[in-house]
């Protein structure tokens, strides 16, 4: 899952340090695209690191433990799969279609999620398939080989075997190719800002949707005063520095404006961490 996470980082970088960017998805008129993208962002982050911590670690030796985690496991590959077909769609402004797309890992995925964790007890949709039926032993393996009973109608009981561990990195392409087109996309549309000069006169009050909080990489609401991507260039004595600011520091002072953004984005949510 790295390069999901890196490619996820160079647009997050983007965003702000895109004057283009950040005008058209702070204007009031968009604010469901806006929404639509810092929501995809949170999710996707946090599915893609998820499921990178559990891969290193491992399913459960307890049976019960190992269920859930599987179960998750499925379930995060969706949610990822979401957040990136909603950032194609907001900012390449067209759908991504996987089947069109004939990302065949990717539909692999989303398919075993169906049969084994979404609806394993009876699965009929859609209805040119045959009715199935799955369900897990206790010691049903781990990455390498995850095997489970199946029962389709008309054909019977069977045992299949999936190597989770290559179809995930087989995946992880096709989903980092798409999250790279998202990346295209915004370049095409939106230039980069000028870079934001230190000056001793007071710096001009921001407009009110400039204020809102915006995501930081962390997963943290931080405002657009504290941070312009994760490092924020200055020019001193004509030198160009590079800052990082923490965003610990950054939380603490815009917790109120939280609000605001609640307010002006009704579908946000609050992140702690």
């Amino acid at each position: 899952m790295e390069s999901l996470a890196r490619t996820r980082e160079k647009i997050y970088e983007y965003f702000h340090s895109s004057e283009g960017c950040q005008s058209y998805f702070y204007a009031q008129e968009n604010e469901p695209s806006f929404v639509a993208y810092y929501n995809s962002m949170y999710l996707l982050q946090d599915a893609t690191e998820s499921l990178a911590a559990h891969r290193t670690r491992g399913f459960a030796e307890d049976a019960r433990a190992a269920y859930l985690e599987f179960w998750g496991v499925m379930q995060a590959i969706v949610i990822q799969q979401d957040a990136i077909c909603e950032l194609h769609e907001v900012v390449a402004g067209e759908e991504l279609n996987a089947r069109r797309s004939q990302l065949k890992a990717w539909l692999e995925l989303r398919d075993l999620r169906n049969l084994c964790a979404g609806h394993p007890v009876k699965k009929d949709i859609p209805r040119r398939e045959p009715l199935t039926r799955t369900f897990m032993s206790r010691s049903f393996g781990n990455y390498s080989a995850i095997t489970f009973e199946q029962w389709r109608q008309g054909e019977g009981e069977s045992h299949p075997k999936v190597n989770l561990a290559e179809l995930l990195d087989e995946y992880e392409v096709e989903a980092n190719a798409k999250l790279e087109d998202v990346l295209a996309a915004m370049r095409r549309r939106w230039s980069r800002c000028r870079l934001i000069r230190r000056s001793s006169r007071p710096a001009p009050k921001a407009p009110l949707a400039a204020q809102s909080p915006v995501p930081c990489c962390s997963g943290r609401p931080v405002g657009l005063a504290h941070t312009v991507g994760s490092a924020q260039t200055l020019a001193s004595g004509g030198a160009l520095v590079d800052i990082r600011k923490d965003s610990e520091d950054a939380m603490g002072s815009c917790s109120e404006s939280l609000r605001d953004l609640q307010t002006r984005a009704r579908h946000g949510r609050h992140r702690d961490g």
